[in-house]
């Protein structure tokens, strides 16, 4: 159940095709939403629940993805029947291909699914530290980013893995040491500007040839600045 809550579902209602097992035979089918866990799609076909199966599912004509899924629900809606599909077998580039997809024509559908769950009723910020971690959704995103730590005199460069309004995972070519404070500028998207924040360096592992991965927690849970960040506030 808490895997289920943590990973941004975003409803889409997009229609598309779909073939089921090996047959080619694509059908019209609708997208209720998807991540990368599963997808809850609307088609004719009758399938049978609790059952694995394979399917080609269409984001775009050619935009295909390969996916084997396990069958969790099926609910009779008029002539359709609405599948809930969990992804048993999905590979990075079909992720990839779903978070660009969602990104490039359902941005702000995205952007609510993430900012979903941070607020408290009354407008109050969850101030339990480990529940921030649990509730910000990590973006995967590359966008530039120039650091400075403390005793340093120049800016060094990374290159951003992931965002949260909480925390930043970047590149960097020198290993930060714990609890090191940064501060960051970061670069919005199609260069429209840059966002300065601070935080403190969580933990920093090698990462292929003269580059670190590192973790960095912010100073504070910026929401709005963030969402300049992605362009959509």
């Amino acid at each position: 159940m808490r895997e289920r809550r943590l990973v941004a579902r975003w409803s889409i209602d997009y229609q598309t095709q779909v073939a089921f097992g090996t047959s080619g035979e694509f059908m019209p089918c609708q997208i209720k939403d998807i991540n990368f866990k599963g997808v809850q799609l609307a088609a004719a076909e009758n399938l049978e629940k609790d059952t694995f199966k394979k399917m080609t599912l269409m984001l775009s004509p050619d935009i295909a993805l390969e996916i084997e899924f396990w069958l969790a629900w099926v609910k009779k809606s008029g002539h359709q029947h609405i599948y809930g599909l969990y992804f048993t077998k999905i590979s990075d580039s079909d992720k990839e291909k779903i978070y660009k997809f969602v990104y490039q024509n359902f941005r702000q559908e995205m952007a609510k699914e993430w900012w979903k769950g941070l607020v408290k009723k009354g407008g109050d910020m969850e101030k339990n530290g480990a529940q921030d971690r649990r509730i910000f959704e990590r973006m995967p995103a590359s966008l530039g980013l120039r650091y400075l730590a403390p005793g340093q005199e120049e800016e060094c460069k990374g290159t951003t893995c992931d965002i949260s309004a909480k925390g930043i995972g970047f590149l960097a070519d020198q290993n930060l040491g714990l609890n090191t404070d940064l501060e960051v500028w970061l670069d919005q998207q199609d260069h429209k500007g840059v966002l300065y924040t601070r935080g403190k360096v969580a933990w920093s592992r090698p990462q292929g040839l003269g580059q670190f991965r590192v973790g960095l927690n912010l100073e504070k849970a910026d929401l709005m600045g963030l969402s300049r960040v992605f362009r959509v506030a």
